[in-house]
């Protein structure tokens, strides 16, 4: 019948790694562990008592009785007396060799092979209890208390240290068992598996922390058509050895041999880590138990649309933290779907539609509308769940409002967008650019449709480098090797090009996008806030402002860009006058072209800007109203929590 102790340390004997060497002594065993006590069970624990310093271990008794000599100092005045009578009782004791063998009754000597003397500390220790007590008797913190040797035998003979040694035999048994060479062979196995395992948990936690593919259009080892997954296993074989022969016995045994290299493993490890990620995201936000949710839909390349859930929170260290929690494929974009989504959401998340604090869409109207929107909805649910738009989805859409305001902004960016187009569909047309460009210039670039703020680089490129594009154009127009086709859009361009009103709207924009880049890469931080969000808009409201007012430097830098400081007059179509019909108003002269362009092109777009960063900023502003007193003094993330974006 096996001990609780004995079963217990059995089955903790399977589940050590590979062992390590440990002291031989005693004293030094902090922290006993299984691989501790399976290490000794297996590599039994002897000294050489021939070899041991045994002067380490001498006590000193005093038994209380050291005045009787000072009487017998004063009195008798002998000092050999003296010495004999101290001696006997203020002495020491050291430990004997005898005392690692017990004589059995049939008066057989036997070593005490439990019995481990430290001398580092000079005590002497019950290994075996040492490795399985859970008690801190004599035996197990030392034991030196040489006048009283019996307690050894007594230890020897308890009921304790009996179960331990069974338990000792129990674990080291496994060493001694028939199939001891199978053991051997399936413990083999699982260390070659496990590290197998390593190397590929390693590549696939790479891969999936950067987003990158993992499989291609073929799976086997040494094909050309490989990707990531396995192209960086083979990558790592080249220099590791173990990695290089698993890929050799396993590399292509096709299904039902494991290798752990197919697309199946990879995806369960992926579905693993996304278990772990999603359980600490849980964690830490019903640690933080308020938070905020934020929202949005978008198609992907396959124009499947979905479901962007994020969640924000105030972690322990009372940073905010924003956390991508899933993609969710929807089927409609009623504001009724839309919500019983966001509500399922949360009821995974394992959290309480109560604890939230804020909601973030963009402008759409069944995401925010006022009364039957995804806001409205979950602010019945939740009263104090306030709506705040998306900063830099406002900006954004700021910025394509403007840019659609009148015709010549439409015409401008049109041409910038044409103007890539030609050059970015020919190999030969580029090279010639770059040439003229220069190897370190910066190039022409398209205009992105999602992030108007980075309009503002294809812009830029053409401000800052109109003479060279111009002067491409021209050579490429005038280049008989050509087509017609190419000639005609080139001088078509450059014709543009070298108009006034282009020049000026190229500096009218490489302002007010500058200002935009800027802000919407704060906006856009973690750490913004309500606060800073009315500032920005404030100062780009302010910049608009000053700026529709400084139409003359803009128009001087123009000047700077091309030759012809003329604008175009466009005359509309005359109305026939009747006989009897005054004069035209000397009052109201016809305006300039010049001035028209003025009035209705520069201004119109500054207006435009200005209207809607004034009208988005009221929204923003009046909620910061509700929290204008954490502006004025000093707090903490966590009280400043409920305003954050």
């Amino acid at each position: 019948m096996k001990s609780a102790a004995a079963e217990d340390h059995e089955r903790n004997y399977f589940a050590v790694g590979e062992l390590a060497s440990f002291s031989e002594n005693p004293a030094e065993w902090e922290n006993v562990s299984a691989d501790l006590r399976r290490y000794f069970a297996e590599n039994k624990l002897e000294q050489d008592l021939d070899a041991l310093n045994l002067r380490t271990s001498a006590r000193t008794y005093d038994d209380g009785r050291t005045k009787y000599l000072i009487i017998i100092i004063i009195f008798y005045f002998f000092f050999q007396l003296l010495f004999s009578i101290y001696y006997y009782y203020y002495y020491s004791i050291i430990l004997k060799k005898s005392n690692f063998f017990r004589t059995l009754i049939n008066g057989e000597r036997v070593r005490r092979k439990w019995l481990i003397y430290s001398e580092s500390t000079g005590l002497v220790f019950c290994y075996v209890c040492k490795l399985f007590s859970s008690c801190h008797v004599s035996l197990t913190i030392g034991f030196n208390d040489w006048k009283n040797t019996q307690r050894l035998s007594e230890h020897e003979g308890s009921t304790t240290h009996k179960e331990h040694v069974s338990a000792l035999c129990v674990v080291g048994r496994k060493t001694e068992r028939v199939d001891k060479s199978l053991v051997a062979q399936i413990e083999n196995e699982q260390d070659y598996w496990r590290n197998v395992l390593r190397r590929v948990v390693s590549v696939v936690k790479f891969l999936a922390s950067r987003g990158l593919p993992f499989r291609g259009r073929d799976e086997k080892i040494g094909s050309n058509h490989i990707r990531n997954f396995l192209g960086i296993i083979e990558l790592l074989a080249q220099y590791d050895a173990f990695l290089a022969d698993h890929l050799h016995r396993f590399g292509n045994v096709g299904s039902g041999t494991p290798s752990y290299l197919s697309s199946g493993i990879s995806n369960e490890f992926l579905q693993l880590m996304a278990r772990q990620v999603w359980s600490t995201i849980v964690a830490e936000v019903s640690s933080a138990m308020y938070y905020s949710i934020i929202v949005v839909s978008t198609p992907d390349i396959t124009h499947l649309d979905q479901l962007v859930f994020a969640v924000r929170y105030v972690n322990k260290t009372l940073v905010p933290v924003e956390r991508f929690l899933k993609f969710i494929v929807i089927e409609g974009h009623d504001a009724e779907h839309l919500t019983n989504n966001v509500i399922n959401i949360l009821k995974n998340l394992e959290t309480s539609i109560n604890n939230c604090r804020g909601q973030s869409y963009d402008s759409a109207s069944n995401m925010a509308g006022k009364y039957s929107g995804v806001q409205a909805r979950i602010k019945n649910l939740n009263p104090i769940a306030h709506f705040i738009p998306c900063s830099a989805h406002s900006l954004n859409l700021v910025g394509s409002c403007a840019a659609e305001c009148c015709v010549n902004a439409i015409s401008f960016f049109g041409f910038v967008q044409n103007l890539y187009n030609f050059f970015v569909v020919s190999a030969h047309r580029w090279k010639l650019l770059t040439n003229s460009l220069g190897q370190e210039s910066v190039v022409l670039k398209t205009l992105l449709i999602t992030r108007w703020s980075e309009w503002w680089d294809a812009v830029r490129v053409q401000k800052t480098s109109n003479r060279q594009i111009n002067f491409t154009l021209k050579n490429i127009s005038n280049d008989n090797n050509e087509t017609g086709q190419t000639c005609f859009e080139a001088s078509s361009l450059a014709t543009q090009m070298t108009k006034f009103e282009v020049a000026v709207l190229c500096v009218l924009w490489d302002r007010v996008l500058w200002q935009f880049h800027v802000a919407s890469k704060t906006l856009q931080k973690e750490s913004c806030d309500i606060l800073t969000v009315v500032r920005l808009y404030s100062g780009l409201e302010n910049f608009v402002k000053s700026l529709r007012d400084d139409y003359d430097s803009c128009e001087e830098e123009a000047k700077m860009l091309t030759d012809n400081h003329m604008f175009k007059d466009r005359r509309g179509p005359t109305r026939k006058r009747f006989l009897l019909e005054g004069i035209e108003n000397e009052d109201n002269p016809r305006l300039t072209a010049r001035d028209k362009f003025r009035v209705d092109t520069f201004a119109v777009i500054l207006d435009s800007l200005r209207a809607d960063l004034e009208r988005r900023k009221q929204a923003y502003a009046g909620f910061h109203e509700k929290f204008q007193v954490f502006s004025s003094c000093v707090v903490s993330p966590l009280t400043r929590f409920v305003i954050l974006l």
